[in-house]
């Protein structure tokens, strides 16, 4: 099959996990392994045991790994700073000051959009319920770079829509410690792509969001707040992670796995993927089934962040490995966590590369954090 021709599409996120491989196929736990063809960038790691971490993976062995005071840590081109931590949302100057600040709570996505000034992100807002839980609903929050609310929407003010996407009535879920109807995993705000030209639906700036508990991805029109496309429903089920829509219109995500329908009943393929899918068609171009030549699998989280030409930064949860691969699955850089005290300590979270250009930067986070 075809490989896909892609251009860089640059966001700046988060890392998660820990050890790593080095050159010679010895472990180094802590310690990142500089090798010649990765994509150049300092990692961090995030994981989540009872509250989220998130350290520094250190270049060299004469650096020490540090903690950061948030879970989403996000490190802009300019060396301003953005974290999630403690039901609050902060936007840092690359001096050290503080911008602005948001008393909510952030979980699963946080995207910018460094040329349009913006920062979207999903918020569970958790209100009573029955039997002393609470109930988590569903939201996307967009703000300018200046602190001010450009965008909002609610999963309850849109169920009846999503309900029709969905096939049947979307129903209110255990989750434990709350109930909630949907779990939203992904946010972006699209970019320009040729896509436009085929649908109005897609021009830049509209708002795409995945939906895993419901296993839809649908685009929000910014302007009127309507759902304008989606794919996936009760019977044609979308199990994605890091869904993004590329400047070439192709859409990339993390499948984890893939449920078929019979007259006889449901059987999951427990097998991973890394998927391009194009929107018109409703249809999957290419898939990364291997690595190395292995199959991989990650049924929960699992993350995808493309960070160079055919170069795709992966995140295998369950596994707790973390790898840079091409189309190909070819591996450039590897990190492998090592064995915890319990299975909770093997998984990872995500996995992101802070690039070089903001690591240039040198403001006093990048100083603090980023370097010794």
């Amino acid at each position: 099959m075809q490989k896909r021709n892609i251009g860089i599409l640059t966001f700046f996120a988060l890392v998660i996990f820990c050890g790593c491989q080095s050159g010679n196929g010895k472990q180094k736990v802590g310690i990142q392994i500089d090798h010649i063809s990765r994509t150049p960038g300092i990692h961090l790691f995030d994981n989540y045991l009872n509250t989220w971490t998130t350290e520094v993976i250190s270049s060299s062995p004469e650096k020490t790994a540090k903690v950061l005071p948030c879970s989403f840590c996000t490190f802009l081109s300019n060396g301003d700073f953005i974290t999630g931590q403690d039901g609050k949302v902060s936007f840092w100057n690359a001096d050290g000051s503080l911008k602005w600040e948001k008393e909510i709570t952030m979980h699963h996505d946080l995207f910018v959009d460094e040329v349009a000034k913006e920062v979207f992100f999903v918020v569970g807002k958790k209100v009573p319920w029955k039997n002393g839980k609470r109930k988590r609903i569903d939201q996307i929050h967009g703000y300018d770079f200046s602190g001010k609310q450009i965008f909002f929407w609610s999963f309850i003010d849109n169920k009846k829509a999503l309900d029709q996407i969905y096939g049947t009535e979307i129903p209110l879920r255990d989750a434990e410690n709350y109930w909630e109807y949907s779990h939203f995993n992904s946010v972006q705000s699209i970019p320009e792509s040729p896509l436009a030209k085929k649908s109005p639906n897609f021009r830049a700036g509209n708002i795409l969001v995945s939906d895993y508990w419901n296993n839809i991805v649908f685009l929000i029109d910014r302007k009127s707040k309507k759902i304008v496309w989606s794919t996936g429903n009760e019977s044609d089920r979308r199990f994605w992670h890091s869904v993004r829509l590329l400047p070439n219109g192709e859409m990339i995500a993390f499948q984890n796995k893939t449920l078929l329908l019979s007259n006889t009943g449901a059987t999951t393929i427990e097998k991973s993927s890394i998927v391009f899918f194009n929107p018109i068609t409703n249809s999957v171009d290419f898939q990364i089934t291997k690595i190395n030549g292995e199959e991989f699998f990650s049924d929960i989280w699992g993350s995808l962040q493309l960070v160079g030409p055919n170069r795709y930064l992966v995140t295998l949860s369950q596994e707790g490995r973390a790898v840079e691969i091409d189309q190909d699955g070819k591996v450039f850089w590897s990190w492998q966590r090592p064995p915890g005290k319990d299975a909770k300590d093997k998984s990872v979270y995500r996995v992101t590369l802070v690039p070089q250009q903001a690591i240039n930067s040198n403001s006093l986070w990048v100083k603090t954090y980023l370097t010794k």
